[in-house]
């Protein structure tokens, strides 16, 4: 069997593996943030009924769970969007022409 026959079909099975961990991490993470915003309003609803202290610190925990999430998220698309720009900045196409046009709109 040819080396690159192999190649190709180690390749995709990797590719497969990988996809797999990928959207395995992003329903948890979107899991977390949904289970996260539920247990805060929860605690919410109970802190404007009791005032109780231990309420309070368990909602301002989850709030910062919930911060910690939405900023590893933010970073990421930040570092996606970074890297587009990069590979994209120095070459004429449809992106720079989008680019440009909402340039030109926004001097006129």
């Amino acid at each position: 069997m040819s080396p690159v026959t192999v190649w190709e079909a180690h390749k995709s099975v990797i590719r497969g593996s990988l996809i797999g961990i990928a959207t395995r991490k992003r329903k948890e993470a979107t899991r977390n943030m949904t289970e996260l915003y539920g247990i805060i309003s929860r605690l919410e609803l109970q802190h404007k009924r009791s005032q109780m202290v231990t309420i309070y610190r368990d909602r301002m925990e989850a709030r910062r769970n919930l911060k910690a999430l939405l900023t590893q998220r933010y970073l990421c698309s930040m570092q996606t969007s970074k890297s587009f720009f990069y590979t994209h900045a120095n070459k004429g196409g449809t992106f720079l022409a989008r680019l440009l046009r909402g340039e030109v709109a926004r001097t006129q």
